[in-house]
């Protein structure tokens, strides 16, 4: 991520407020991210069967969310 996402310069360890926006969709859960304009900084889109979400920033992939398969629990015997 670049510096100038938030309009300066970041500290090092400073959290940022982002917002997300649900898009309407019926297959795929799809989300817009937004910092204090409401100029869209990403784009979100999930594939419930494989348990993944693509980031995207200006149409490129910056970053997929996996789900870990596994249970919390292991299995005791």
């Amino acid at each position: 991520m670049d510096n100038n996402a938030s309009g300066g310069k970041r500290g090092k360890n400073r959290p940022y407020l982002i917002y997300l926006q649900q898009k309407s969709a019926l297959t795929k859960p799809r989300y817009d991210v937004f910092r204090d304009s409401m100029n869209a900084i990403y784009d979100i889109e999930g594939d419930m069967g494989r348990h993944t979400f693509s980031v995207r920033r200006d149409g490129s992939e910056v970053l997929v969310l996996r789900k870990n398969s596994q249970s919390c629990c292991p299995n005791t015997r």
